[in-house]
């Protein structure tokens, strides 16, 4: 079948150049899969450079007479790595193969990015929000509520701070996001009563790894971590012998000048805004008539500079960091950044920080998809490393954010991440969105539960955490836990029932579901599963396999909101839960086109013809699982027993003697 168009020459040669431009990235991506790195960009690595892990310094000179001007750039981590660099336009691929057998490993330093939606309009000093104000009845319902038997535990007073009116994410009474929709009573993460437990404490030391600090903002000014040894002592010197020279609030691993025998300097400065905006989540300073209250009023801040003022890094410049925050005994480290390429170097950084049992809240990132399928580091490293926490964003509603990604089995939770106000540089204020926006509220948290319970190990954190969760309609099947954090509950200790099922309530049924294989035209169909009944439903891929670059299979809800999408190969693997008793499944093929430009006559015609069959073979559902509703019978059967349970607590109290006979005789007259 082919289709002919007159269309004018100028069109042609755009489709021309473009088609030009398009075979030299091919063929520059080619070029570096020859060195056996797959699926690598233009800029996921620093060009020139290459990590080794224990470098035979013997093969070094044999390197130079190979590849011509090579030098060694650094030397870290204790003299295990070293950091090469090399001509631009020499192939990393080339490079990696001369290494090969004369070091442990060698890999590219990729680039780390930082993971923001963007930033509203930035407030100064000490002005008055303008908040629509909510009635003061609905004000006690968000602050007060049932826990344990039946026991009301109201929170404090909302902090004095300028803007806590609008921070939604620690207390939502129902009040308008900053330039956002009207929220939801209690989708927050419980502070008010959070707080009268804790407030935090000074001896617990967070790291906040990103494009620094702004520590001379005054709402933050008190909780930022001081070195006194370096403060008051000998400037030039290093004198508390970790080996940075006046390192007062941390250290700053961009900057390109030398200070004694490390790389950067001690000033960590941000010039982004985006660190700070992130200490400010976790510790800016509560109830002192300053902007913002963070979850933490008394805590201790670190500032590590690893991004640059464009939210740029490298994996050497992350080693170093957490390194850093390792050596000086950091609890807890925030990290709002990602990639998308595994690293070795970061995986020996993650297990220092394991061995030293330091707690890492990730952001799983903003692109919207599954983090199950298509992996973000360092959050998707939580299965190889149980000191890492995954985190998904929240919006004032309830909802998972439209860009936040997802993942059944690999984000464990979610936390506010939508228009949140928090400190930017230069004693201003401002709103963002992202999972860099997420991640601080569970740094927060999980720096607020330590200052409580100094002792716990990471993995008795994270599990307590997946477990004390609100659980969420709109989160079940997209996060491990099912809901969003609970500050109060996650200190409290107070477990969901609702997040996890015994094994003897999970029924399996056989099902068979077979999609169309191989289409040759184009296929968006739409197929229903649905089982009477069913609390819970989730169904069990026999395979799939689809072309990675156009076609997908998607599940999805009965309201049709996504909760999952999977592309390329995948087998014998269940599906994420979806709550009610129906899930669909979406399946979108496209067979590829063959497009030519053909010279006739002097005129420039398109040919546009339809290739051959899809290389999409479908996929094969082979069984289901459910969880049933409870019956009603069952329900007033619970019901009877809760009641009688009751009536004779109340037969056992009048008939007892204590209080109760005294309160009766003295309504009696006989007291007297």
């Amino acid at each position: 079948m082919q289709r002919w168009q007159r269309i004018p020459w100028v069109v042609v040669g755009m489709m021309a150049l473009g088609v030009l431009y398009a075979s030299g990235l091919v063929l520059q991506v080619r070029e570096e899969r020859r060195g056996d790195l797959k699926r690598l960009y233009p800029t996921a690595y620093e060009p020139g450079e290459v990590v080794v892990k224990n470098l035979q310094r013997s093969y070094l000179d044999v390197l130079r007479r190979r590849l011509g001007d090579l030098e060694v750039a650094m030397v870290f981590g204790g003299g295990r790595y070293t950091l090469l660099r090399f001509d631009r336009e020499l192939a990393v691929g080339r490079v990696l193969g001369e290494l090969e057998g004369r070091c442990e490993w060698a890999e590219p330093n990729w680039k780390v990015f930082l993971l923001e939606r963007g930033r509203a309009g930035a407030r100064r000093g000490k002005k008055k929000s303008r908040v629509r104000r909510r009635s003061k009845r609905k004000g006690r319902v968000a602050r007060s509520s049932k826990v344990g038997k039946g026991k009301v535990v109201r929170g404090i007073r909302p902090p004095r701070d300028a803007y806590f009116p609008l921070q939604w994410g620690a207390y939502n009474y129902g009040q308008d996001a900053p330039g956002g929709m009207v929220g939801k009573i209690g989708a927050h993460v419980d502070m008010l009563r959070a707080w009268r437990l804790t407030t935090g404490s000074k001896k617990v030391l967070v790291a906040v790894l990103d494009t620094g600090v702004d520590y001379e903002h005054p709402d933050l000014r008190e909780n930022i971590w001081v070195n006194e040894k370096e403060k008051y002592g000998i400037a030039g010197y290093d004198d508390d012998g970790n080996g940075y020279i006046d390192d007062v609030h941390g250290w700053n691993f961009v900057s390109a000048v030398k200070t004694g025998n490390q790389a950067g300097s001690p000033d960590p400065m941000d010039d982004n805004g985006h660190g700070t905006h992130c200490a400010g989540v976790i510790g800016a300073k509560g109830n002192n008539l300053e902007g913002i209250a963070g979850l933490n009023w008394q805590v201790r801040i670190m500032a590590l500079k690893f991004l640059n003022a464009v939210g740029s890094g490298n994996v050497v410049s992350m080693y170093r960091a957490i390194e850093y925050a390792v050596r000086n005994k950091v609890r807890v480290i925030n990290a709002s950044f990602g990639f998308e390429q595994k690293s070795k170097l970061l995986e020996d950084a993650l297990r220092m920080a394991r061995e030293a049992k330091v707690i890492i809240c990730a952001a799983a990132g903003n692109s919207g998809r599954s983090s199950d399928r298509r992996p973000l580091y360092p959050a998707n490293y939580e299965r190889e490393f149980d000191n890492i926490i995954s985190v998904a964003a929240t919006n004032n509603l309830d909802k998972l954010a439209s860009f936040s990604n997802f993942g059944a089995r690999t984000v464990h939770v979610a936390a506010p991440g939508v228009r949140i106000v928090s400190t930017i540089p230069k004693n201003s204020y401002a709103a963002a969105s992202g999972t860099s926006m997420a991640a601080p509220h569970v740094s927060g948290a999980v720096a607020l539960l330590l200052s409580r319970n100094p002792r716990l190990s990471p993995k008795t954190v994270r599990d307590r955490l997946i477990a004390t969760c609100d659980v969420v309609e709109d989160l079940v099947g997209r996060v491990r836990s099912w809901g969003r954090i609970n500050v109060y509950r996650f200190l409290t200790n107070d477990r969901n029932v609702l997040a996890k099922f015994e094994k003897e309530n999970i029924h399996t049924e056989k099902y068979r579901l077979d999609s169309l294989r191989y289409p040759t035209q184009r296929v968006d169909h739409l197929y229903k599963i649905v089982k009477p009944g069913a609390r819970y439903i989730r169904v069990h891929f026999k395979k799939i396999l689809t072309d990675p670059e156009w076609d997908y299979v998607e599940i999805l809800d009965r309201y049709n909101r996504k909760i999952d999408s999977i592309t390329e190969y995948l087998a014998d693997s269940w599906s994420a839960w979806v709550k009610g008793d129906m899930v669909k499944i979406r399946y979108f093929a496209e067979p590829p086109y063959d497009v030519k430009v053909v010279l006739r006559g002097g005129m420039s015609m398109i040919s546009v013809e339809r290739g051959k069959a899809s290389r999409t073979w479908g996929f094969s559902i082979d069984k289901i699982q459910y969880i049933k509703k409870e019956s009603s019978s069952s329900k007033k059967e619970g019901a009877k027993k809760k009641g009688k349970r009751k009536s004779s607590k109340r037969k056992g109290k009048k008939s007892g003697k204590g209080k109760s006979s005294k309160r009766k005789g003295k309504r009696s007259g006989k007291g007297k």
